[in-house]
């Protein structure tokens, strides 16, 4: 608790013990008058209605309410303020691959829960930077719109899961348009979008979205999760039994990390790419590096 003039604190304690003091005092005059007018045995005779108790105990609501009124001018606050706080950060949306590729495993346990964990280690370095995730696959979703709210953002990012988007495939330029839409334009800070994906595009060509990207001034920063190498993508049917991804002629997909796709997306746009290994995933180093250097709001 706080008071608006505390000073007044200081005049309640020495009011309040004079007071009590004058009070005492006229207790002990009032006896004696009664005593100089009367003995004791036979006050009760004259007056019988007065008692000693029920005289001091209204001396002491008449102090307690003096007490409390001197209080009341000290004006006691308690609560909360509301304060105007100018916010410098930047607008992180975060594209994450949610495609049944990212199951893979040449990166442990798998493509996706390495991605997610990067991601947190992300989050935790991020101080009033607003961050967003648009999960992909074959279309996109806003999984979690800007905010500061990183319990929020990691409740969003626990959901995501491989097939949360039910159409398959990889559509890279449609997260990027997705992405895109969830930036003010307005806005005077960088804006960043961390692309965090196999790069195994099957949509169109994404030529269009990074002249789009450059022009409104989004710079987007790749993650590729895989090798090069490529790797068998472990599903399991109704029954947990586990086999390998097929095609639709009966023939094991095999997923490759597209560097190149990557490598042209984020130089297009002003962007870094980086190659996610199992000892360094690469979205520290990316942001202690590259993006905290970016101009804040």
């Amino acid at each position: 608790m706080n008071f608006g003039s505390p000073l007044l604190l200081h005049a309640l304690w020495s009011l309040g013990l004079l007071i009590g003091l004058l009070m005492v005092l006229s207790a002990r005059r009032r006896r004696r008058q009664m005593a100089a007018l009367a003995e004791a045995p036979t006050w009760a005779v004259i007056s019988p209605r007065w008692k000693a108790s029920h005289a001091a105990w209204r001396n002491v609501l008449w102090l307690g309410a003096l007490l409390l009124f001197l209080t009341g001018l000290a004006r006691p606050q308690w609560g909360f303020a509301w304060d105007d706080l100018k916010r410098r950060g930047l607008d992180i949306m975060v594209a994450l691959d949610t495609s049944k590729s990212m199951l893979a495993t040449d990166i442990k346990p798998d493509r996706l829960q390495r991605s997610k964990l990067g991601i947190r280690d992300l989050l935790a370095r991020l101080k009033g930077d607003r961050v967003g995730l648009v999960a992909f696959a074959g279309s996109s979703f806003l999984q979690c719109p800007l905010t500061i709210d990183y319990a929020a953002f990691n409740m969003c990012l626990d959901d995501v899961h491989a097939g949360i988007i039910p159409k398959g495939g990889t559509d890279v330029t449609g997260a990027l348009r997705e992405a895109l839409r969830s930036f003010k334009d307005t806005q005077e800070a960088d804006r960043v979008i961390l692309l965090l994906t196999d790069g195994e595009n099957h949509e169109e060509k994404p030529d269009e979205v990074i002249a789009e990207l450059k022009k409104k001034g989004v710079r987007v920063f790749c993650i590729g999760v895989g090798s090069p190498e490529g790797e068998l993508i472990p599903v399991r049917d109704e029954r947990g039994t586990e086999s390998f991804l097929k095609d639709a002629k009966g023939n094991v997909v095999k997923s490759r990390l597209n560097e190149s796709l990557l490598e042209s997306i984020a130089l297009g746009t002003g962007g870094v790419y980086v190659r996610a290994v199992q000892s360094d995933f690469g979205v520290e180093r990316l942001y202690d590096e590259v993006i905290t250097k970016l101009k804040r709001e």
